[in-house]
């Protein structure tokens, strides 16, 4: 759809695995990542794929859902986003993404995580499959522990959901081996 949709001619598309690039080591000035690797069966390769192929210097943007630190809530919030997407595989932590990095030579440079919230009834039916799917999410929030709620912004009105948050971490690396300037990002 990108690419017969495309305005810029000089764009190459290429499909390919996350965790398998066909591209050469150091061939990236720049690699993204945006609302996906929470998809991803290994985060690990993911990230050894990245630093791969990306110039010393080069840069790695990254967007994605993240679970919290504590593990019973980060069990939860992945509970819920697998009843809603079965495309879902695990949301990691700040703390597993930091590690992967690192072990990776990508050296964080800037970063932001924010709590975003979403209309429940049209997050819920984005991936939905069935209107008994859309209604085992919405009964696991409202069955859910107070404090649970609580940390997922949940709002209840005459006894629905309406609302739903999530944590979303942006963070800018750079890998190793170039001279580090964030004057630019």
């Amino acid at each position: 759809a990108a690419q017969a949709n495309q305005a810029e001619k000089n764009i190459l598309y290429v499909q390919a695995d996350a965790e398998s690039l066909p591209f050469l080591a150091e061939s990236f000035d720049l690699v993204t990542c945006r609302i996906a690797a929470h998809h991803f069966p290994d985060p690990n390769a993911f990230v050894r794929e990245v630093s791969r192929v990306l110039r010393p210097g080069g840069w790695f943007l990254f967007i994605d859902n993240v679970s919290p630190e504590a593990k019973e809530l980060a069990s939860f919030v992945n509970l819920v986003e697998q009843t809603r997407d079965p495309s879902h595989v695990r949301c990691l932590s700040v703390t597993e993404w930091r590690e992967l990095h690192s072990a990776h030579d990508l050296v964080e440079c800037k970063e932001r995580l924010r709590k975003k919230p979403f209309a429940f009834l049209p997050w819920v039916q984005r991936t939905s499959e069935s209107p008994e799917q859309e209604k085992a999410v919405e009964q696991m929030l409202l069955n859910a522990p107070k404090d649970i709620q609580a940390y997922v912004g949940l709002q209840i009105e005459q006894g629905r959901v309406m609302t739903y948050r999530i944590d979303e971490w942006m963070v800018m690396c750079q890998k190793q081996g170039g001279t580090q300037d964030d004057t630019n990002i």
